[in-house]
Formats: structure tokens, C-alpha cells, sequence
């Protein structure tokens, strides 16, 4: 079962509610949900939050956490038909990658470990891609020798957006007669990214960025330049998807041009 269907049955397990996506060959979670007896089967309620942590499915940080919001819209006198909106927020967190970064002569010689942590908000996937993310995030942060802060996290939401979403949405979509140009996702990922330099300031716990980008071209200036420089690359032939897990490096990988969906 993989981390979605999980939150998804704890909800149904404890409310009645099954917000699980039907297919045609799939079968019900529970066959007569009166066996369960939920414990907040006729609790009135507006908002149902649920958290899911995996502390051991990172290797470089303190975990990995999907976090669910089930909306229940009802008026006084009127029967709860179940939860009319809900959301996805995966995270990564506390990271811990050695990297080169700074503007002072001491911090261009060694690397320092820098704290990464990553939120993937109005997370849809109905398949388990933490691993995947995380490959992404700690490569492009130890391969990078950036001076601050705000350019690594800008370079780690392009190398989501472009090895992340953009394989996903192509590999997912119904068909693909140009994904490039017009983008098929009905809910773009919104991405957040934490980055903490312990070292950095005496006294201090550590100087923090954090930066925030929607992935929607429509939206962003950052996601619309990354959307245009996949199609540039071959309107289609330039949807790239890592290797997980990817032996060696991953700026080399991509230098190389190879790989496939």
C-alpha cells in the first residue's frame, strides 16, 4: 500500500468516508462499511487533518511525512454526504547534505552541511515518489557551489519541476500530443523549499530561506522558463526521467543526454 491509499484508508477507517479513486478492476477497501463502526461515523465535523510520518523512508534526513485535510462542507439540519474537498502535502524532512555555499573565502574551500527541507503541497500522486524526490534534492544540492541561499533553492524547484512533475505529468497523461505547450496536470504541485546553514551566523541556530514556487507555467516565471526550455529540447524528446536509483553523478547524467521517459 503505498503512502496516499494509507492516509487515504486511516480517514475512511475512522470517518466512513472513502475518498480512495475508483478503477475498473479494483475492488472496495471494506465491503459493508457497517462493519467498521467508525469512531466519528456521525460527528459533526468541518475539518478532519491526518498525518502520516515515516521517519526510517529517508536516508539523509529525519523522515518522510504526507499530510491530509478532509473538508467537510454541511449546514445546520442538513445530513453529511462526506468530505467535499481534500489535500496533499508531502514532505521531506531535514535533510542534511554537505555543499559548497557562500560568498567568504573559508566557505569556497570546504563544503558545510546544509539542512533541506521539502514540501510538495497539493501532492496527487497515487504512486510512492519520496525516493525519487529525495535522489533529486540531495544530488543537486551536493553537486552545486552556489553563494546564497535563495540561488540553490531556485535551482532545486527547477530540477523538481523538470525531473520531477514533468516525467510524471508526461508518463501519467491519457495521451500526449504536446504536453509542453499546454501542460494536461489539473493540480500543479506547489513547491517549498527550506534551506538552513547551521554554521553560518555565531550565536545563532541557523539563517534560514525559504522560498515558494507554484508549478504551473501559468503562474510562475520560474515553472513557465523551465515548461519552455523542456520543449525547446525537443517537444517531447527533452521529458527526461532519472534513474532511481542513479549511480554517479547527477549533473554528468544530464550532460550526457541520456536516459528516457
Amino acid at each position: 500500500m503505498h503512502l496516499r491509499a494509507l492516509v487515504q484508508f486511516v480517514h475512511f477507517y475512522l470517518t466512513g468516508w472513502d475518498t480512495l479513486p475508483r478503477f475498473p478492476c479494483q475492488e472496495r477497501v471494506v465491503g459493508d462499511v457497517d462493519e467498521l463502526k467508525p469512531l466519528l461515523k456521525d460527528v459533526a465535523m468541518r475539518l478532519f487533518e491526518l498525518e502520516v510520518l515515516l521517519p526510517k523512508a529517508s536516508l539523509m534526513g529525519s523522515g518522510v511525512s504526507l499530510r491530509a485535510g478532509f473538508g467537510y462542507d454541511h449546514g445546520v439540519g442538513r445530513e453529511m454526504k462526506g468530505p467535499s474537498a481534500y489535500s496533499m502535502v508531502l514532505r521531506l524532512r531535514d535533510l542534511k547534505v554537505p555543499t559548497l555555499v557562500g560568498v567568504n573565502p573559508n566557505e569556497r574551500l570546504a563544503k558545510q552541511i546544509v539542512y533541506v527541507d521539502v514540501e510538495m503541497q497539493r501532492w496527487d500522486w497515487m504512486v510512492d515518489g519520496y525516493c525519487a524526490l529525495e535522489e533529486i534534492v540531495v544530488k543537486s544540492t551536493e553537486e552545486s557551489s552556489f553563494q546564497t541561499l535563495e540561488a540553490l533553492a531556485q535551482h532545486l524547484i527547477e530540477r523538481i519541476i523538470q525531473y520531477i512533475l514533468i516525467p510524471h505529468s508526461s508518463s501519467s497523461a491519457p495521451s500526449n500530443p504536446s504536453p509542453l505547450t499546454k501542460p494536461h496536470i489539473q493540480n500543479h504541485s506547489k513547491i517549498k523549499i527550506s534551506l538552513s546553514k547551521p554554521t553560518a551566523v555565531m550565536f545563532a541556530d541557523a539563517p534560514t530561506v525559504e522560498m515558494v514556487v507554484d508549478s504551473d507555467p501559468e503562474k510562475s516565471q520560474v515553472a513557465r522558463g523551465v515548461w519552455e526550455r523542456v520543449g525547446k529540447e525537443g517537444g517531447g524528446v527533452g521529458v527526461r526521467e532519472v534513474p532511481f536509483p542513479l549511480v554517479g553523478r547527477l549533473d554528468e547524467w544530464i550532460a550526457r543526454g541520456e536516459g528516457g521517459k
